[in-house]
């Protein structure tokens, strides 16, 4: 990670999170349209909540990061600023 230097945190932070809220939210608009008509209350009731649990994912990622990236290099997370 020590090699990566600066690049880790902000590719996570820019890539990574976005990323898995983006993929998250396709899916779950392909579930809406795949299921279109079937059970609707409860289709929509299910897509919000993966919805949901795939933005918080993303949120999770990308705060998992944190850590690592302030261990290899304290001083990319002050410099950033």
């Amino acid at each position: 990670m020590r090699a990566l230097g600066g690049t880790y945190w902000p590719m996570n932070l820019y890539l990574g999170g976005p990323g898995y809220a983006v993929s998250w939210v396709a899916a779950t608009v392909f579930i809406v349209l795949l299921a279109r008509g079937r059970a609707g209350v409860l289709n929509l009731v299910g897509v919000l909540l993966a919805g949901i649990g795939g933005i918080l994912f993303a949120l999770t990622i990308t705060a998992e990061v944190l850590p690592f990236a302030y261990a290899a290099d304290p001083a990319v997370l002050t410099s950033s600023q």
